[in-house]
């Protein structure tokens, strides 16, 4: 958007928020949008008979982004500047990052440096094969090369290392882990002691992702809330000054008693 048209866009009538009968128009003169949330530099005027052409500016401390909320105040003036995607949260939004669980990340990264690793191969080998062509094969009479072949002669010979080359990335890959992510959910579902016998329910695997990933936790921190504890907070083992107080019951009362 121009300053022009935002400066249009800012023109308006200004009632007072008594319910006088008086009015003024105004104009707000603002930059272009930016997602700097920190900064606004903007001036607002107002036409006679209130400031006399007066400039009037607008900091970061007169603004209000998008889905805040003003509280512990009678009332306000405020002008819709920046809408939509213009606005400094909606500028300053990223693009979401996929998620991917750790081995689905390491395998990308796995299969982009053997795609790179393989381009590297095909192309020595296709200067190389292409090389001894010109210099060894056309001296070979019953090869019968033509002594102009056409334009796309040069490619041959590294198309042909392509297909020999394309098994370092196996194809089946992708299938193969997918099966096995649907294995291990199985495995989930079928686990009896999985089971609670207060509620009477059963584990169920709902994303077949989640197995490697809880494969590879070695810590989990909680809170009080009881998400996790469900408010049973059980002071069973602790460890002072070296010293471990509890029993393996994981009584650390009787312990201590």
């Amino acid at each position: 958007m121009t300053q022009e048209e935002q400066r249009d866009r800012g023109k308006g009538k200004w009632a007072s928020p008594f319910g006088s009968s008086s009015q003024a128009q105004g104009v707000i003169e603002c930059p272009n949008p930016d997602k700097d949330i920190t900064r606004v530099d903007a001036n607002l005027r107002l036409f006679p008979p209130f400031l006399d052409n007066d400039v009037c500016p607008l900091t970061i401390k007169n603004t209000l982004l998008q889905s805040c909320y003003l509280r512990n105040t009678e009332w306000a003036c405020g002008v819709a500047v920046y809408t939509g995607n213009e606005t400094k949260l909606g500028m300053s939004r990223g693009i979401p990052e996929p998620k991917l669980t750790a081995v689905d990340a390491m395998i990308d990264k796995l299969t982009g440096a053997i795609f790179v690793f393989q381009i590297v191969v095909v192309t020595v080998l296709g200067i190389a094969g292409n090389v001894w062509k010109d210099t060894e094969a056309r001296k070979q009479w019953y090869v019968q090369y033509p002594e102009e072949g056409p334009w796309y002669e040069l490619l041959i010979i590294p198309l042909r290392f392509e297909l020999l080359c394309s098994i370092m990335i196996p194809i089946s890959i992708k299938v193969s882990l997918d099966l096995v992510k649907s294995l291990y959910a199985k495995f989930i579902d079928w686990d009896l002691e999985m089971f609670d016998r207060e509620t009477g329910v059963s584990s169920h695997a709902t994303n077949t992702a989640i197995s490697e990933d809880l494969g590879q936790v070695e810590y989990i921190l909680t809170d009080k809330t009881g998400t996790l504890t469900e408010n049973k907070m059980v002071f069973k083992r602790c460890c002072i000054g070296g010293i471990f107080y509890g029993n393996e019951n994981g009584d650390a009362l009787k312990g201590l008693l």
